[in-house]
């Protein structure tokens, strides 16, 4: 009998490996494909968000009006001194005389001859009445790749506070009064005209800075009540409002729309996040993935997962929302850490079928609030407030001997009004016992205030009492 011939069983399985394989890969290849022919048929980006409220126009000063080419001066100054890798903010013993330390003349005189040049760039800024930094005057022309360097101004502004302080420590206490009015003012320019947030940082710390030095020349020298009237209406000259903050804000959207407008494509978005770098340290401007994904997206292929337009709606919003909070006044602003809206509600697998995933995905990762700003505005009209009625009582204290039992006696003789809390728009705290002047704090709870010494159990020198429950300054040393 004949035997038939059998496939080998290797060949048996060859043939349905194919088959399998084919249905395996090309089922799923194809509803993934059939849905994304559909998604990109039936979903499409928004409109161009609109976003006048977060527009800022042109502001041209001249040079030789603008305080600002001062101080870009002051960074150079210091490099120029420096002879060790050290940071000179990180100076302790700048730090210790500014809490109250034992006063150290011979110290002061040597450091700030040393930062002469520094310092007197700092005094010629204190004479300008503009500040402009020429990066931010035309908005919708902003260089994203440049940044103001201030990274020494706070250093330069401890050493002026140091010759105010050690001028009122020789009995020249109306001429070291005056250097430290300078600091504010200088402070002063820095926040409320049109800068960038990090310029309104640092003039928030220059401010904080002079009214540490203002309440510690109370606290060390003798004050008369007309000098006392001085500093209290020279500091509500120097009270900044909310339109330095929005002026920020407003400049921190024009360079995020800066660089959003250089991404409006999927390629040159995922270039701005993973640019290619050789070993020289060369960055390629566009990688080889992000000319496939340009490409993939020219053609419409990904449109579903990258929607320009409301990636860019997402940031106006979280601005406007920014814009909104800093402007309520800070009886009524809420301080309670708001948690920023996760635009991507999927996880996983699941963003492969959510639409404009890939924007929501960099949206989130670039998400969150400005919000603290408002806190720093509300604690240095604090600190001004505090300061002024540190500055009455003590010249009070000087001629009678005594501290009063309440602030209202210090008025009109010791400063025209009463110190308002900003945090409840109601007058200051004061309690005569522990001899400190407070707030309620961002809760608006009275606590009855906190009784530790301000410069020395907060040892931060520009804002040691922020951290309190009842923000509170303690009147004499």
């Amino acid at each position: 009998m004949k035997q038939e011939k059998k496939t080998p069983p290797s060949q048996h399985g060859h043939h349905r490996i194919v088959p399998v394989a084919l249905i395996t890969l090309g089922i799923p290849t194809a509803i993934a494909v059939v849905f994304l022919l559909v998604a990109n048929i039936l979903f499409h980006d928004e409109q161009t968000p609109n976003d006048a409220a977060l527009r800022i126009t042109d502001r041209i000063i001249a040079d030789e009006q603008n305080g600002f080419f001062d101080i870009q001066r002051i960074d150079a100054d210091v490099a120029s001194m420096q002879t060790t890798t050290t940071e000179p903010l990180s100076d302790d013993r700048v730090d210790a005389l500014l809490r109250g330390g034992a006063w150290d003349q011979e110290f002061v005189t040597t450091i700030t001859q040393t930062y002469a040049v520094a310092i007197d760039d700092f005094r010629a800024a204190a004479k300008k009445e503009l500040y402009q930094d020429p990066l931010t005057a035309r908005p919708e022309q902003l260089d994203v790749t440049k940044f103001p360097n201030l990274s020494n101004v706070r250093f330069v502004t401890k050493l002026v506070t140091l010759q105010g302080i050690g001028k009122a420590m020789s009995s020249d206490v109306s001429g070291g009064v005056s250097e430290i009015v300078d600091v504010l003012h200088v402070g002063q320019l820095m926040e409320s005209q049109q800068q960038t947030i990090i310029e309104w940082l640092v003039g928030s710390s220059t401010k904080q800075i002079g009214l540490t030095a203002l309440r510690l020349i109370a606290q060390q020298a003798t004050l008369t009540s007309d000098q006392a009237q001085a500093i209290s209406l020279a500091i509500d000259a120097e009270r900044g409002t909310t339109d330095g903050v929005v002026s920020a804000l407003k400049t921190e959207y024009a360079f995020s729309r800066a660089y959003g407008l250089k991404q409006m494509d999927l390629g040159e978005l995922f270039d701005g996040y993973y640019m290619v770098t050789d070993a020289e340290g060369n960055s390629t401007p566009r990688s080889t993935l992000g000319n496939v994904l340009s490409a993939l997206d020219q053609m419409g292929v990904t449109r579903f997962y990258y929607w320009p337009n409301q990636n860019w709606r997402f940031l106006v919003d979280r601005r406007v929302q920014d814009l909104q909070e800093v402007q309520v006044d800070c009886a009524h602003a809420d301080f309670s850490i708001r948690q920023p809206e996760q635009y991507s509600r999927r996880t996983g697998w699941g963003r492969l079928i959510e639409s404009n995933s890939i924007g929501k995905m960099y949206a989130d990762m670039g998400n969150g609030s400005l919000g603290g700003l408002k806190t720093r505005l509300c604690n240095e009209h604090l600190a001004m407030s505090a300061t002024q009625a540190i500055v009455a009582l003590n010249a009070y204290r000087h001629d009678v001997g005594s501290l009063p039992a309440s602030l209202d006696v210090l008025v009109p003789t010791y400063m025209a009004t009463l110190p308002i809390d900003p945090y409840n728009g109601q007058e200051l705290h004061y309690n005569a016992e522990k001899k400190i002047v407070y707030s309620v704090g961002s809760n608006r709870i009275d606590e009855q205030g906190n009784t530790a010494n301000d410069g020395v159990t907060y040892m931060h020198v520009d804002t040691p009492w922020d951290s309190m429950l009842d923000p509170a300054f303690s009147v004499t040393p």
